[in-house]
């Protein structure tokens, strides 16, 4: 059964991979080169999505937000110490104890709901997402 729906809940998929992405680059560090492995998360995802209407829509959507979610870790801590604490915080658990952290620490977060809100809107003001 599929968690999210294409057609209606966008802004909630765009949020999920955002927060794929912060986890893998928790995983990653301290080196940063899990970017190709964002041309398979929308392979990955396909099954938790129904109603995928454009291919390149959802593909471009998955890809943008998980590479944006990866990229968010070094803007939204502020020294190397909380990467690593956070990092070593999730590389001891188990992906979906990870997963359910960075969901209550995001729900939290006024910045971090911000910065995901920003980042959904430059995409779905494309073309494409009109």
């Amino acid at each position: 059964m599929a968690e999210f729906c294409f057609a209606e809940q966008r802004r909630e998929l765009f949020a999920e991979c955002c927060l794929r992405g912060w986890h893998a680059a928790c995983l990653d560090f301290p080196r940063h080169d899990g970017l190709p492995r964002a041309r398979e998360v929308p392979d990955e995802l396909r099954g938790e999505v129904c109603c995928i209407d454009n291919e390149f829509a959802y593909q471009a959507l998955i890809a943008f937000a998980w590479g944006t979610g990866y990229h968010a870790t070094e803007r939204a801590t502020s020294s190397e110490r909380e990467r690593f604490a956070m990092a070593m915080t999730l590389k001891s658990m188990s992906r979906a104890e990870g997963m359910a952290l960075l969901r209550q620490v995001m729900a939290s977060s006024q910045n971090g709901q911000t910065f995901i809100e920003k980042a959904y809107a430059q995409l779905a003001a494309l073309p494409m997402f009109a």
